[in-house]
């Protein structure tokens, strides 16, 4: 994780406004302060005051390297029992961060439970969880 890291953008950066979810994109030249950098993508505040999450295939525009991609899961074909599945869905669900301070949802309580089935053609995963605030347009 990152600790307020003042960088220049070097290109044109597509964004995510937070919690808005609107789409921006961040001119090259903009001043910003990386505030969190938590799986895989970075949330940064604008020389504006405006808070944007940028994925990590636009790392090199905040003059950072994109995290490796690593498959954090075995391929669902492989998957041999509802168990393993469930624990596949957990640890992707663990991957999700807030956008605004550095949890998981898993962490944070947002997922209330998780249900895993054999279906026909694999397997039906629910999920029930909620968002972190009324009207969050992260997610």
């Amino acid at each position: 994780m990152v600790q307020h890291e003042t960088v220049t953008v070097v290109r044109d950066c597509d964004a995510t406004v937070v919690p808005a979810g609107t789409k921006v994109v961040i001119p090259e030249g903009t001043e910003v302060t990386i505030t969190q950098t938590l799986g895989g993508s970075y949330s940064v505040i604008t020389d504006r005051g405006f808070m944007a999450r940028v994925e990590a295939v636009d790392a090199d525009a905040l003059g950072k390297e994109a995290a490796p991609e690593t498959p954090k899961t075995a391929p669902v074909e492989q998957v041999t029992d509802p168990e393993t599945m469930e624990t596949l869905v957990w640890d992707q669900l663990r991957s999700v961060y807030d956008p605004e301070i550095p949890v998981n949802i898993v962490d944070l309580g947002l997922v209330y439970k998780c249900d895993v089935a054999e279906a026909d053609d694999g397997y039906r995963v629910e999920v029930e969880m909620t968002m972190t605030a009324p009207g969050c347009g992260m997610g």
